[in-house]
């Protein structure tokens, strides 16, 4: 073999082997990438949304309202846990009356569970408003409710259910009082925010009706449109 060729080989196979560790470097970077991608998906929790306990409760000698005889849970998609205890009083007021005259009582069928969740965490307000008023549509969801008739419900209380600024503290570690309760931290929110009940009247409920009449049932929107036009 001639000096000439032997170079040529040397030559190529060192062209192989570069080749070969920098496939071999590629695989690797993949691999890397897709163990981190996997890590991290791994930390977004998920979980089956989905009620604990029943809601057993007995009606109070004033009528209207309602006390929960077992504790009771919703537990959401992302695993935040909505507990209500035994004992807790409800009455269904967080939802504006005019709505549910029209399309269910709170305690009616497939929006109690929903309702007792609601209005819990609007006399608590130890979370943002806005949870408050998203996990009420969730909930309601979760107990198959029509899906129009909660979204509805879900506008209903975004526009004119109850408000109050964000509570100092709102950490799903001040959930569940249990070994990791953080008493230090959770009791920054021990101080209720500010109830906020925003304006409601005809015009206003006229104008909501025009922005959910395209997705709205026909019966349900007619039987709102009597209770607007009823109001003063």
């Amino acid at each position: 073999m001639t000096s000439h060729h032997q170079e040529r080989v040397g030559s190529d196979r060192s062209l192989v082997s570069r080749r070969q560790i920098l496939k071999l470097g590629s695989l690797v970077a993949a691999c890397s990438v897709s163990v981190v991608h996997s890590t991290f998906a791994s930390d977004l929790k998920q979980c089956s949304a989905r009620f604990s306990g029943e809601v057993v409760t007995k009606w109070l000698k004033d009528g209207r309202h309602m006390q929960l005889a077992e504790p009771f849970e919703y537990i959401g998609s992302d695993c935040r846990r909505w507990t209500v205890p035994k004992g807790a009083v409800t009455d269904g007021a967080s939802i504006p009356q005019l709505f549910w005259t029209g399309l269910g009582g709170p305690f009616e069928d497939k929006y109690r569970e929903a309702s007792v969740i609601h209005d819990h965490y609007c006399e608590l307000r130890n979370r943002k408003d806005v949870s408050v008023h998203n996990v009420f549509y969730d909930a309601m969801l979760t107990s198959g409710v029509d899906p129009t008739r909660a979204w509805i419900m879900h506008q209903a209380v975004l526009r004119f259910g109850p408000r109050w600024p964000d509570p100092a503290i709102d950490d799903p570690k001040c959930d569940v009082v249990d070994q990791n309760y953080d008493f230090t931290l959770c009791a920054q929110s021990a101080s209720k925010p500010k109830l906020i009940w925003p304006r409601f009247n005809k015009a206003l409920g006229k104008k909501f009706l025009v922005q959910i009449e395209k997705k709205a049932h026909q019966a349900d929107l007619k039987k709102l449109r009597e209770l607007v036009d009823a109001l003063n």
